[in-house]
Parts: structure tokens; sequence; C-alpha cells
């Protein structure tokens, strides 16, 4: 299951089904007001209970960047690779493949992908895409953008100092990048939201009001939320909600 390229926007919803667990899911993505092509994607593998979070960057027609990665994922996750593993191979398969007379090198992604096995779920991310965990109506970040300004502070300097450094990605996939993928495993428990989402989301809803628009019917949460975001940010909009729904 994958979104259009440059679909002004895509709703779906789906079960992943295991003996240990049942848990829902919805994707959604949305141009947004204030853009004129739709540059992020959203991507799942029911059969391998795996899902995927692409915001596309400029270097390419609208939504080659994160159409060839999406494919290039579902292809590793086929042959078995982990889901680092998947999402660094993807990244590289972009830059390999001529896509068409107009494709031109420079399109990259950043990413945040989710697997679930029994009662657990296995984050891979890279850029500035977000994994949170709502739990007992709590937000949790699970992930840390790979930015300048974190970097910067990473190394020591002050948060005084790095208040003026530029919106600056420092990885990100394709583009000839060979990054690494931050990964994190998280235990699960029934009524858990796993929520992945793009810049344009988080970027325009605070915590809190991410928070809201994920509860209610797990089919519904992430077209809720992109819509949200679509109506508050600037930037298009994709997101990823899995529920746990039992877990056996």
């Amino acid at each position: 299951m994958r979104s259009p390229r440059d679909a002004a926007s895509f709703t779906s919803d789906g079960e992943l089904a295991h003996r240990a667990w049942r848990i829902r899911i919805s994707l959604a993505t949305d141009r947004g007001q204030h853009r004129a092509v739709n540059e992020d994607a959203v991507v799942a593998d029911l059969a391998r209970a795996a899902v995927l979070v692409l915001d596309g960057s400029c270097g390419a027609p609208p939504g080659i960047g994160s159409e060839k990665i999406g494919t290039a994922f579902l292809a590793a996750l086929a042959r078995g690779d982990d889901l680092a593993t998947a999402l660094a191979s993807a990244g590289r398969a972009r830059d390999d493949e001529v896509v068409d007379a107009i494709d031109i090198c420079g399109a990259s992604a950043t990413a945040v992908a989710a697997a679930f096995g029994p009662h657990r779920a296995t984050i891979a991310h890279v850029g500035d895409c977000r994994a949170y965990l709502l739990r007992d109506g709590v937000l949790e970040a699970l992930t840390r953008d790979h930015t300048l300004v974190n970097l910067a502070r990473d190394q020591g300097h002050a948060i005084e100092a790095t208040a003026k450094l530029p919106p600056v990605i420092v990885r990100a996939l394709g583009h000839g990048q060979h990054p690494v993928i931050d990964v994190c495993e998280i235990d699960l428990v029934p009524d858990d939201r796993l929520v992945l989402v793009t810049d344009g989301v988080h970027g325009a809803l605070d915590d809190d009001a991410i928070a809201a628009r994920v509860t209610g019917d797990p089919r519904e949460a992430a077209h809720r939320l992109v819509r949200a975001a679509a109506q508050h940010g600037t930037d298009n909009a994709a997101a990823i909600v899995a529920a746990v729904d039992a877990l056996r």
C-alpha cells in the first residue's frame, strides 16, 4: 500500500494481524493549502507489519524521490532486510536508478518507519520526520531530529549559541548520502497509539493538538491529524497512526 505520486490528498486504513496482537493503522497525506505539489508519502506493508512515512525534497519532478524510495523500501522488506537496512538500501536504490529523461540527481527524503513484532515495535528514522507514542493521554517523542541545531548542541554548543542556526537537515536518504539510521525499540501495551509524521505535521501542531487528533476512531486518526496540519501549516503533511487494539 502506497500513496500515489504527488497526490493532493490520500487516506487509507488497514489491520496488522498476528497471533500475539491486532493493530489497526490509518494513513494519510495532504498537499496543504500553500504548496503546489505534494512530496510527502505514506507506505505500508501489511503482510510484513511495517509502515513508512517519507518527506521528499526538491531535486526531481514532484513525488519521484518519495515514490522511488518507498518502492525500494517495500522491495527490501520483501527480500528480508530489517527495518534500518531497508531504509538505507532504499536511499541507495534511489541514487542508482534512472527513472526517466526528466529525472535529475538530487532528490532525497527524510523518513520514519516502524515494524511490529510480538508486543514490540522497532522504530527507524533519518532526518526530521518523527515518531511519537501516545499512552494514557501523554504524548512522548521517540525520535530526535537530525538537524544542524541538534548536532551543534550534541557537540557542546550552548542553546543560546545555536538559536540562530538555519533549519538544515544533516541526514537524509538519497542524494548520494549514506546516513546513520537511528533505531529504537519500544514495548507496546493495549490502547497505545504510535504516531509517525513529517515535519509538516509537527511543525504545524503542538503535542496537545497531535494527541487530541489521534484519539477516537483509529480508522480516521491519520486523516484528522493531517487535515488539521494542512489547515494550520504551510507545508505538505503526512501521518501514519497505529492503534494497538488487542494483545493476546
